[in-house]
């Protein structure tokens, strides 16, 4: 009998004049602001609640109270759009019908979405009014084809649990490794493998279209695949890797190398221009060389690179920039990279970690870094340059070969952005640093700009003799190690460890102390001798003497001041019992103060007063006070030139 219905209405439908209609379009983009591309959408008549049961005409010919448009659910398109007619309900009687619209997304939903709606016989855009819940895709039950456009859809998961993402068309994974929350991986269903001949560009399209997977790469020569080519979750690995592939020990004479400079590399991609990856996450290079020999200009850069994990050379890099910049990007951090080995020869400088403004490049693990300076740059060539936004590296062990033609060169610098601030280049971890075979004649070996809490060892380090006991000041050309100066809040702090114990050198150690380039000093000073000092005060102590007992004093973060006072005091008119105070004073704050009780009137007793004040890159003014009991005056003996108050300030290094 429905059959019959919708036939009849089929006829009418066709029959009856097009103004009757409503030409309904739209977008369905869900409250969370993702689109239900591949979803479906389906009107179905709605009766009037005052006639439920009544006959309905459309537009005076009977209407089947059961009607539904299209009789299947209308897929929507991959913008998630739809297009469809629908009569109107203003040409419907009786009034007050509506059309139940329901919407279900290409995700496994617990429910589609409905609503009801009065179509109206002319176009209409809905979009508007159709705006579902975000889509929840709740596998705390796992449901096997479970389908969420995002990882993020997905809620209830348990290690283990598997679902296809719509957006990456892809099988993805909870591993137990990093659970919970759940760190969802692409299941490849086959690795690509390519042999030379073969475009990695077009392979790795292949995978990418696949939501990403896995590249074999056989032994050969490849051109280099630009940074577009990259997605989320792609790896390229060599078959036969043979890291390390560059032999920098060469430039430092061995004989057991090739030439100094030559990679044989069992897999290679050659590039003719700079090569930048940037805003992708859980990506690999494994066992591949990057070759720059040919590039007109520029080398790698790593911008918003996350979670990936690398075993790579880059090799004959061009000599007007880095090997390797490493950073953020204007909407992403760069983060939670692993290099198991990073080999680096050529260009103007071994690396440099975020070299400008954009999101950081932190908490990163290097195990081993090679880096090789092939030929002399226009300036100083700078192996491991920690520039700015690059907090929190942790690298094992860095070796640093350079050609004997170069002669200028830097080691390892701190905050190269800023030698007055701070500029977070902080919290580096440096386990081994070390150069070998060669003599520079200017640079520094380790540059301790304003940062805080960076810590390096050093073995043999190439650049002069090691300071001892003060780490110079920056600029220190041809020194192992200086510290800038960088104010009064900006002085680095760090720990600096040498584990050289070559004959030519003495192994120091700098350990947890903040380097002030300030040479320690020694200031005495007396009274003047030309009469004793006076006073009345009772509640604060009055200063003795702003010239001759007192001195204002930087104190640099990492140094401290050690005062001590002496010399003999009284009370005049009267005694009190310890009515003679005499205190030292950090401006007009009492650092430590002694009571005492003189034997007669007018006749004085010994005081001595030590003190320690904590550098902290302030200015302070460290003086003598005095002061009585109960309004008796009390006096500092300075009657003579051998017989006057004395204090000893002592700027020396904390430890």
């Amino acid at each position: 009998m429905r059959r019959l219905c919708l036939l009849a209405f089929l006829v009418l439908f066709c029959a009856i004049p097009t103004f009757g209609f409503g030409n309904v379009n739209g977008t369905i983009t869900d409250q969370g602001g993702q689109v239900w591309f591949d979803g479906t959408i389906q009107f179905v008549f709605r009766p009037a609640a005052s006639n439920p049961t009544a006959q309905y005409y459309w537009n005076g010919s009977p209407f089947s109270s059961s009607t539904t448009i299209p009789a299947s659910p209308q897929p929507l398109d991959s913008n998630g759009e739809f297009s469809l007619t629908v009569p109107g309900n203003d040409a419907i009687s009786p009034a007050g019908s509506q059309w139940t619209v329901t919407v279900c997304p290409a995700a496994s939903v617990a429910t589609c979405y409905t609503k009801n709606l009065s179509i109206t016989t002319a176009t209409q855009n809905i979009s508007s009014q159709l705006i579902p819940p975000a889509a929840v895709v709740n596998l705390s039950v796992p449901l096997l084809g479970a389908k969420a456009y995002t990882d993020a859809e997905v809620v209830g998961a348990a290690s283990g649990t598997s679902f296809f993402n719509i957006t990456q068309n892809a099988l993805k994974v909870c591993p137990v490794a990093g659970y919970p929350p759940c760190q969802w991986q692409v299941v490849n269903p086959f690795p690509i493998i390519i042999v030379p001949g073969m475009l990695p560009s077009n392979a790795m399209a292949l995978a990418c279209a696949q939501g990403g997977g896995t590249i074999l790469v056989a032994n050969g020569t490849y051109a280099g695949p630009p940074g577009s080519s990259w997605c989320n979750n792609l790896i390229l690995a060599a078959i036969n890797p043979n890291q390390p592939d560059i032999c920098l020990e060469a430039l430092g004479g061995h004989t057991n190398c090739p030439s100094a400079g030559t990679t044989i590399p069992n897999v290679k991609f050659t590039y003719s221009n700079g090569l930048t990856i940037a805003d992708v996450a859980n990506i690999g290079i494994h066992g591949i060389t990057l070759d720059f020999t040919g590039s007109a200009s520029g080398n790698v850069t790593m911008a918003g690179v996350a979670k990936g994990d690398f075993d790579m050379t880059v090799n004959n890099c061009v000599i007007t920039s880095p090997c390797i910049i490493f950073g953020g990007t204007v909407t992403n951090n760069g983060y939670g990279n692993h290099f198991g080995y990073l080999g680096l020869a050529g260009g103007s400088g071994g690396f440099v970690m975020q070299a400008g403004g954009g999101h950081a490049w932190t908490v990163n693990t290097y195990d081993v870094v090679h880096i090789g300076a092939l030929a002399q740059p226009s300036g100083t060539y700078t192996a491991a340059d920690f520039n700015s936004l690059c907090d929190t590296q942790h690298l094992m062990t860095v070796g640093f070969w350079a050609n004997p033609s170069v002669t200028a060169a830097n080691g390892v610098v701190f905050n190269s952005f800023s030698t007055t601030a701070d500029s977070d280049a902080n919290s580096i971890v440096i386990e081994l640093f070390f150069t070998t075979a060669n003599n520079f004649t200017s640079g520094t070996g380790v540059t301790f700009n304003p940062s805080s809490g960076n810590y390096i060892k050093t073995g043999v380090m190439n650049w002069g003799s090691f300071p001892n006991p003060t780490v110079p000041a920056c600029p220190a050309a041809g020194a192992v190690a200086c510290v800038a100066q960088g104010g009064p809040s900006n002085s680095p702090n760090g720990t600096w460890i040498s584990l050289d114990a070559t004959a030519t050198r003495t192994s120091v150690m700098y350990s947890g102390v903040k380097y002030p380039a300030v040479v320690p000093t020694v200031t005495y000073k007396t009274g003047t001798g030309a009469g004793n000092y006076t006073t009345t005060n009772t509640a604060t102590f009055a200063v003795v003497d702003a010239t001759n007992q007192a001195l204002t004093v930087t104190i640099p973060v990492g140094m401290k001041l050690v005062v001590s006072a002496s010399g003999a005091c009284g009370q005049t008119t009267a005694i009190d019992t310890n009515g003679a105070k005499v205190a030292i004073l950090d401006g007009a704050s009492i650092l430590v103060q002694e009571e005492l009780t003189a034997p007669s009137v007018s006749a004085s007793i010994a005081y001595s007063l030590q003190a320690v004040v904590a550098g902290d890159g302030n200015s302070h003014t460290v003086q003598l006070g005095f002061a009585g009991g109960a309004g008796h005056p009390v006096f500092i003996n300075n009657v003579s030139a051998s017989f006057v108050p004395s204090m000893t300030f002592q700027l020396t290094a904390s430890n």
